[in-house]
């Protein structure tokens, strides 16, 4: 049987499903301890967004921002409810994937190979848990420009050029 006949699902969220299958191997049928996942990797986003926003931010406005996100309302559902984990995942996997490009843009030829390399993996991670995710190669676009010299006007074009084929490879993998 195919992927969908056997977990049931109407759309293709392999990672969802295989995380919701360590679960129940982990905790039986006791909602305490799915809850208790997703607690976890709200958690993991939030440390991993706060490392994203450290990037551009002085340190407070960083912690208070992450801290933000922590206690957001509009994160609730997705901490609380059971059914919500693809929503934890593509955040989890979507902030690592910018955090590790956005440095990765300013360093130099073989530092940036290994942050685009894992930030490709973390998008892959990302597309698996939601269809979403095929929005980050814009977001990295966006994070192109504003890390040329003199951004955001200023030698936006020519960063552009200059990351053509990350920026390509990302495109790619999208339409795939």
């Amino acid at each position: 049987p195919s992927y969908l006949e056997r977990s049931g699902e109407l759309s293709y969220r392999p990672l969802v499903t295989l995380s919701y299958m360590a679960d129940a191997a982990l905790w039986g049928v006791r909602a305490s301890g799915f809850h208790l996942s997703n607690l976890f990797l709200h958690a993991l986003a939030v440390c991993v967004g706060w490392r994203l926003v450290r990037s551009w931010l002085p340190r407070l406005a960083a912690l208070s921002s992450a801290a933000l996100f922590a206690v957001h309302p509009a994160a609730s559902e997705a901490v609380l409810s059971i059914a919500y984990r693809e929503e934890l995942l593509f955040t989890l996997f979507g902030l690592g994937a910018l955090a590790l490009v956005a440095p990765a843009l300013r360093e130099q030829a073989p530092l940036r190979l290994r942050g685009c390399m894992a930030s490709w993996g973390l998008f892959i991670l990302a597309l698996l848990s939601k269809e979403m995710a095929v929005s980050l190669p814009l977001l990295v676009a966006f994070l192109a420009i504003h890390s040329a010299p003199g951004s955001p006007a200023h030698g936006a074009f020519q960063s552009l050029w200059r990351q053509r084929r990350l920026l390509l490879g990302l495109f790619v993998i999208t339409v795939v």
